[in-house]
């Protein structure tokens, strides 16, 4: 922890910690605590007659006790039709420079392994947006989390030009059933997969019930390690590259906003994960979601376009669910635009009483001497 005076009553808090230690949640929590200790000692609030957090102790107790190769079992069912992460590969098709880069450095240093180098993008939902977002999963009795992992899902299923896609998802992993377990301070978080069946014929509405009612059975199961599952499922190796989270814990911060002696702003977090991409889901009245990359997996221009194509997929949602999955656009009106200007090959002139090979035979009676063909050092008129 560093504490770095910058004057006038005014301090930058550095604080580092492995998540071996703490989650967000219980960072969180545990700084709930400090401030709450410190408004104590200055008599701005009564102070703390019992300590606030249940031992880590009773939640380990919890989890020796559970029946991990019945949950076990239960993933390698949810799993059954699992055939490999999603290639991230399939992201950089449309980057031309990309490609060429790759092939060039693939023909000129065949024997060395690519820099490995990590980079983010961020791409807001508006404002608008995030509210009808939040309003629509309000009415439907959806959570933010399962239209935001279906987003993704379809997103990726358009990519790979399959109805079966495999990510990971962090889950709270504290269980409803432990008394005081929201109150704990420790690690809880754990990374489990998500399998999403896109069926483009089934409308946005019901699709979203579909996925909310798949995760509740997985959420009896959450106990169970990732590597646990990769040893049983995949023999040890990934179950998937694109890891989603949804960061959704209270901030420390709310209980200082009408307190005038101290003050939090401007809190930000920077965390890494070992996956290639990340997707990090914040934010209270506005959406932000930030992507966190490997750029020996992916370019800056993959990566930008899958955020758009996220971000459409939610607004689309919204914005008319009774529609099929099929009838989804993820293109924005820019790139709408170049595919119609691209398709514009209307000749107004064409000779409707002429075939294709009529008009072929012309032309080379036209221009017999033109070049028509070329192959290497060869070529035909």
């Amino acid at each position: 922890m560093t504490w770095i005076n910058l004057g006038e009553n005014r301090y930058h808090l550095v604080w580092c910690y492995h998540h071996l230690v703490l989650d967000g949640w219980s960072a969180s929590q545990l700084l709930k605590e400090v401030f709450q200790s410190y408004l104590a000692s200055s008599g701005a609030v009564p102070p703390l007659s019992t300590p606030v957090s249940t031992a880590y102790g009773d939640y380990i107790a919890w989890i020796n006790k559970q029946d991990i190769s019945q949950a076990e079992n239960f993933w390698t069912e949810y799993l059954k039709d699992w055939n490999g992460p999603v290639e991230l590969a399939i992201l950089n098709r449309f980057n031309v420079a990309k490609q060429s880069q790759n092939t060039q450095s693939q023909n000129t240093q065949n024997n060395s392994s690519p820099t490995q180098t990590l980079a983010e993008q961020q791409r807001p939902l508006s404002t608008k947006a995030t509210q009808k977002l939040k309003a629509f999963a309000g009415t439907n009795q959806i959570t933010l989390n399962t239209i935001i992992q279906a987003a993704l899902g379809l997103v990726l299923s358009r990519y790979c030009n399959t109805p079966d896609v495999v990510f990971g998802a962090t889950c709270a992993g504290r269980p409803p059933g432990l008394s005081g377990a929201l109150s704990m301070v420790g690690l809880f978080i754990i990374t489990l997969p998500v399998h999403v069946q896109v069926e483009p014929q089934t409308t946005v509405e019901i699709w979203l019930q579909m996925l909310s009612a798949q995760q509740a059975t997985t959420t009896d199961y959450e106990y169970v390690s990732l590597r646990s599952l990769q040893t049983t499922i995949s023999e040890g190796k990934s179950l998937f590259d694109t890891l989603l989270v949804f960061e959704s814990y209270p901030v420390a911060a709310d209980m200082l906003s009408t307190q005038k002696d101290l003050q939090l702003e401007d809190i930000q977090f920077n965390e890494w994960t070992h996956f290639p991409l990340t997707i990090l889901v914040s934010g209270d009245d506005q959406l932000t979601f930030t992507a966190k990359y490997r750029t020996d997996e992916l370019s800056p221009e993959a990566v930008s376009r899958l955020l758009g194509h996220l971000n459409n997929a939610i607004i689309a949602f919204v914005k008319k669910p009774s529609r099929e999955l099929q009838e989804i656009s993820l293109l924005c009106s820019v790139a709408k635009k170049q595919l119609a200007d691209w398709n514009r090959t209307a000749v107004d002139d064409y000779p409707l009483d002429k075939s294709v090979p009529d008009l072929s035979a012309a032309q080379v009676e036209k221009t017999p001497e033109t070049i028509a063909l070329i192959y290497e050092n060869q070529s035909l008129t």
